[in-house]
């Protein structure tokens, strides 16, 4: 921006309010979609990353943490309550897609193949016809075209909401556009192509200024930072290491654990082999995966008679490990708590170690009891690979072999423009804060449960949204809704 290459960001920060915007715990992308179209952090709404874990079996399962499974609504459930047009585009994890009364819903990446992406129907057929598809196209790192493609996608998406914001122009409307996460996984040390994809973003922006008049407000936010990857860290390793987990007694561990050394070194070796090892994971895997698979060291030689605790994410690169305890063998309050300050002693003793945070002091609501026990954090530039099951006691190594050159971080950015901001201000603010802000600034009430509050410090001194923020129940509305549409039954008139 300083160079003059991203004059709409520019603008944005000089005429409006700018700062930080903190992410949730994990700084991933399915509890950060949650936190911003809930705004509740995860012990609220249930989702802490992109799968569940199972506490019995001490493993992540299979059941991936779409927006459908959120403990508390969604913003276009709290519009429809609070009759409320309202458009969302693009929102990663939607599953089920809601159908709002007035306006639209469009799913982004992280929904079923061949699943219903949008409602309703009009908008459905017509993203089909365009052949709108909610994770993008399947690109290849390594393509010099990349960038380019990336652009194109992202322009794309842009179009699609753009038609359909000015068909149903609704009150209240949300953007999701995911390609400059992309860029920045893929080419965070190269700043030529990564800055391709910011100055499509800001021709986007420097559209929705030319745009903008005195009723809308304007949010820019990204749902975390990212940053450079200097070096890896293995937590179970680490707690191997330890004397936390254990591997079953059998003859053929060992074995497994060197043949898991040999195809690890060959997939840092060789971009080919990690590809597609890392296929085999997103997708139907290749034969030789297949072949291989069983005799590589895995969660299923773990001994869970005497494991104590495993790291089980987030799955998505980042600073944060989240730890859980074996609930199997750790049973009364007393030995929680003498097993959470081991732990605390053990990940603290590391020098790439930030702070070690019991899972409470983090997490709170009604979802908490599925909360990690313990979360780490670890040195900016450090990624967390929680994943991998140790086949040495080495808990730290060089950046990840393969396509991975930024992982995410806990702190982005907020920008937010209106009649009614306070130019230059300069902001510090958390992602569930977002959807408060906007239903304040509209002149509605927010959820009595909501983790989030309206950012009120972005809003001149003179201005109405300075005003005392006002609350409601969902519970309670929704009851009178079911109320007054059996009435209207029995009566034969319409509720309304």
């Amino acid at each position: 921006m300083r160079a003059g290459e991203l004059p709409a960001f520019a603008r944005l920060m000089k005429e409006g309010a700018f700062g930080y915007l903190r992410s949730v715990v994990p700084p991933v992308t399915a509890p950060a979609s949650a936190a911003l179209v809930t705004g509740t952090q995860p012990g609220k709404n249930g989702i802490f990353d992109f799968y569940d874990v199972d506490p019995e079996k001490l493993a992540r399962t299979t059941t991936v943490n779409h927006l459908g499974k959120s403990r508390v609504p969604t913003v276009v459930e709290l519009c429809n309550l609070l009759r409320i047009s309202v458009g969302v585009f693009g929102i990663p994890m939607l599953y089920p897609v809601p159908k709002p009364n007035d306006g639209f819903a469009v799913a982004g990446f992280g929904v079923p193949s061949n699943t219903r992406f949008a409602e309703p129907d009009p908008v459905y057929q017509l993203l089909r016809e365009a052949g709108y598809a909610p994770s993008g196209t399947t690109l290849n790192p390594s393509d010099p075209e990349v960038p380019d493609k990336l652009v194109e996608e992202m322009e794309r998406r842009w179009e699609i909401f753009k038609l359909l914001w000015r068909k149903y122009d609704p009150t209240l409307t949300i953007c999701w556009l995911p390609e400059t996460d992309h860029a920045s996984h893929y080419f965070w040390d190269d700043h030529s192509k990564i800055l391709r994809l910011y100055k499509a973003a800001d021709r986007i922006l420097e559209q929705v200024l030319d745009e903008l008049d005195d009723d809308t407000l304007l949010i820019v936010a990204s749902d975390h930072g990212f940053t450079s990857i200097e070096a890896s860290f293995y937590p179970n390793a680490l707690l191997w290491r330890s004397g936390f987990l254990f591997y079953k007694r059998s003859p053929i561990t060992p074995v497994k654990l060197i043949f898991t050394r040999l195809v690890r070194w060959a997939r840092r070796k060789s971009p080919t082999l990690h590809a597609m090892a890392v296929w085999g994971v997103a997708k139907k895997p290749p034969l030789l995966v297949k072949a291989i698979k069983p005799f590589v060291i895995s969660s299923r030689d773990l001994d869970l008679r005497r494991t104590k605790a495993l790291a089980l994410g987030p799955s998505s690169s980042t600073e944060f490990s989240l730890i859980y305890l074996n609930k199997r063998i750790v049973k009364s309050p007393e030995e929680r708590e003498k097993l959470l300050r081991d732990l605390a002693i053990a990940f603290s003793e590391v020098p790439e170690v930030e702070e070690v945070i019991v899972g409470s002091e983090i997490y709170s609501g009604g979802a908490s009891g599925e909360a990690p026990d313990l979360v780490v954090r670890l040195k900016d530039e450090i990624v967390c690979l929680a994943s991998s099951i140790p086949h040495d006691k080495k808990f730290l190594g060089g950046p990840p072999g393969g396509v991975l050159k930024g992982k995410h971080h806990l702190t982005g950015v907020i920008g937010i423009l209106g009649k009614c901001v306070r130019a230059g201000a300069s902001l510090d603010s958390r992602l569930y804060d977002v959807l408060p802000t906007a239903l304040h600034a509209l002149g509605y009430p927010i959820p009595a449960y909501s983790d989030g509050s309206p950012i009120i410090e972005a809003f001149a001194e003179d201005s109405p949204l300075r005003r005392e923020v006002a609350y409601f129940s969902p519970l309670k509305l929704k009851s009178r809704e079911v109320v007054r549409a059996l009435r209207g039954k029995v009566t034969g008139r319409r509720p309304g």
